[in-house]
């Protein structure tokens, strides 16, 4: 009986869940992305997940010029996903400028993100869905394209975690 208390309980800490604006949690989530940069965002998702092995937040946002949601610049920025260490989000993974000139590469920095999500427990489907979707696009178009070069623009190629 006890062991499937701790299931349920354990199962309901991996959902993910999104924490409303103007909460400590998104205040520090969205400061862990802007570091030292005096930047504002558009939030379009934000999703958190609490699993044994780590705290893990997914945000797409795009930059906007000030706290005036006046539309943003530089197109959204998906796929940016951040670890809670000693009680502050760090920025692991992005997706948004440097840059890949292969799918091969593209490919790899995807599994990547995919892979350390898995070791942490943590299901990225749930967490990200579009993680997932873009590498199976990428994986497709390398096979239909087998001569294409281009994949997109990355932030941190060097997956940031090891």
């Amino acid at each position: 009986m006890m062991s499937l208390l701790h299931a349920a309980a354990t199962a309901d800490t991996l959902k993910p869940y999104t924490p409303s604006p103007g909460t400590a949690e998104r205040t520090a989530i969205l400061n862990g992305l802007r570091g030292e940069k005096d930047w504002y965002f558009i939030v379009h998702e934000l999703r958190v997940i609490h699993a044994a092995k780590g705290n893990f937040a997914y945000a797409n946002v795009s930059l906007t010029e000030d706290s005036k949601p006046r539309g943003d610049f530089g197109g959204p920025c998906p796929s940016l996903l951040q670890l809670k260490e000693n009680g502050r989000w760090k920025l692991i993974w992005g997706e948004s400028s440097g840059g890949a000139n292969s799918y091969k590469d593209g490919i790899a920095y995807y599994e990547a993100v995919i892979q350390y999500l898995r070791n942490h427990d943590v299901d990225p489907n749930s967490l990200a869905p579009s993680l997932l979707k873009t590498l199976r696009d990428a994986r497709r178009v390398s096979n239909e394209e087998l001569n294409s070069v281009g994949f997109g623009d990355f932030k941190n190629f060097n997956f940031l975690v090891k």
